[in-house]
Order: C-alpha cells, then structure tokens, then sequence
C-alpha cells in the first residue's frame, strides 16, 4: 500500500512543477530562490530517486523534501526527507559552493533541482558535519565509522516557509 501511495505522489509531481509550486504557494507563507532557477519539469520523490539509485550511478531530477538539518556555521548543507517518512534521508549540498541556504530553515519545504547519488562518507567528514550541526563532542566522538548516504548535489532550490 505504501508503494501505491508514493507511486500515486510521484505521478502527480511528475505531471508539472507550477502546478506544484501553486500548491506550495497555497501552503506556505512566501518563496525564495538560491542558485539557478528549477526548471526541470520531471519531479520525482525522494523514495523514487532512492531506487533508481539502486540501478544507476546518477540520477538528474527535481525533487520535493522538508529541511531536517542545516549546516549551523554557513547554511553550506541541509537535510532533507520526505514529509511524513524517516527515510530516505540526503544530504543536500550546492553546486560549486555556490550558494548557501538560511540557518533557520529546519521544517520549511524545499524543491530542489540538480543530481543524486549514493556516495561512502568517511569518518573525519561525518564528524565535520555532526560539529557544523551542532552536535557535542561526545556526540562527535561516537562516530567511528564510514556511512552509505544519499547525496544531492543541488543547482537550484526554491525555499518554501512555513505559515506561521
């Protein structure tokens, strides 16, 4: 039933992102633009780049995500998930640095543009991303292994805040 309902989800982005962004527009206060505008017309959830993953090196897409974490020194990463799920969680970063995103964003929705692959995260770089978050040093020093993670490497992001 779960594969249905994202299988239904996913249709429905695919069908047209000013559709989607009319819909965002309607549950979410204001937008903002960093980066290149989307303009990718093929939408697909974060569950759906999850298994092409499984197959292919590298997925080009857009997506649409809820911002969990964000880099807490430069707003230079974030994380995403879809709404209403833990998994799949990526870990989104920004075309050539080019750009870097809010600090205060945890919560609000973002459709993304740009490309997705799986990728080993070493030891040192998951402990500097657990400090940029935030996290104690204990914290810190519980992390003694490499992770899988999904990766997105984002050319453009639509920033969508939540009504208050």
């Amino acid at each position: 039933m779960k594969k249905l309902v994202c299988l239904l989800v996913a249709t429905l982005l695919i069908a047209c992102n000013s559709g989607l962004r009319k819909e965002l527009n309607a549950s979410h206060s204001d937008s903002e633009t960093f980066g290149e505008r989307i303009s990718v017309k093929k939408n697909q959830s974060l569950l759906a780049i999850q298994n092409d993953l499984q197959t292919t090196d590298t997925v080009f897409t857009s997506t649409v995500g809820l911002v969990s974490k964000v880099c807490q020194k430069k707003g230079c990463w974030m994380t995403i998930r879809s709404e209403g799920e833990e998994a799949p969680v990526f870990m989104v970063k920004f075309k050539d640095y080019g750009f870097f995103m809010p600090k205060d964003i945890s919560g609000d929705t973002v459709l993304l543009q740009g490309k997705a692959f799986r990728q080993v995260t070493d030891v040192e770089t998951l402990k500097h991303f657990a400090r940029d978050a935030g996290k104690s040093e204990q914290d810190v020093a519980m992390i003694t292994t490499p992770r899988e993670e999904y990766i997105f490497i984002a050319d453009g992001v639509e920033l969508f805040r939540k009504k208050n």
